[in-house]
């Protein structure tokens, strides 16, 4: 299994990430254990449950008018009462994503029930050029790891997780349909504003 490379990790979305944390902390409430598929303010959120920590999502957001890519987050909850744990927001954490070596950033840090959740980026792909990598794999695998200036067992008492992609590629699929939807939608209502704007110096 391999790990396709990201298009790009920075991004001016603080708005977007911030709400996502807000979802982290009251997420939509799923029926079953299907992917969740929802429109939600500028972005379609497609979401897994954990198989390790059943509360812990891995989540494919889709924003409005970038339909074609895909930004990749996952949760991690710590019972661990750790408070340095906070100093990881804005850091690279390795992680092994399907056995392989990569890094995440923490992007998020809450105190969250009886310990803290932590909200990690893991990158904006291309989205058809993804969903055929994730339609080879039966399961998504994450691994927080160490090097030599973190360990992850200081952090984390649970550090992997694992998710079941059956029925992930329709979902983001679905997703993609409602984030070119909503778009087409957001872009006639600016120019129907825009068209009844008062023309300055007019008749």
């Amino acid at each position: 299994m391999y790990h396709i490379g990201y298009v790009q990790r920075k991004y001016p979305m603080i708005r977007t990430i911030l709400f996502i944390f807000f979802l982290l902390l009251f997420p939509p409430v799923a029926s079953s254990e299907e992917p969740e598929v929802s429109w939600l303010n500028t972005f379609a959120y497609v979401a897994v449950h954990g198989e390790v920590t059943h509360g812990d999502r891995l989540r494919f957001i889709i924003k409005s008018n970038q339909c074609d890519r895909l930004h990749l987050l996952f949760s991690s909850y710590t019972y661990l009462k750790n408070t340095k744990i906070l100093d990881l927001q804005g850091s690279m954490v390795p992680t092994k994503i399907n056995g392989k070596d990569f890094e995440s950033e923490v992007i998020a840090v809450q105190p969250f029930l009886m310990g803290y959740i932590a909200m990690f980026h893991i990158g904006i792909f291309p989205l058809k050029e993804y969903v055929s990598y994730l339609s080879k794999n039966p399961k998504y695998e994450i691994v927080i790891s160490d090097n030599p200036t973190f360990i992850a067992h200081d952090y984390f008492d649970i550090p992997n997780n694992s998710w079941n992609l059956a029925g992930l590629v329709p979902a983001i699929e679905q997703g993609q349909k409602l984030c070119i939807e909503k778009s087409n939608t957001i872009i006639k209502q600016a120019s129907a504003q825009l068209y009844i704007q008062p023309q300055v110096g007019g008749w």
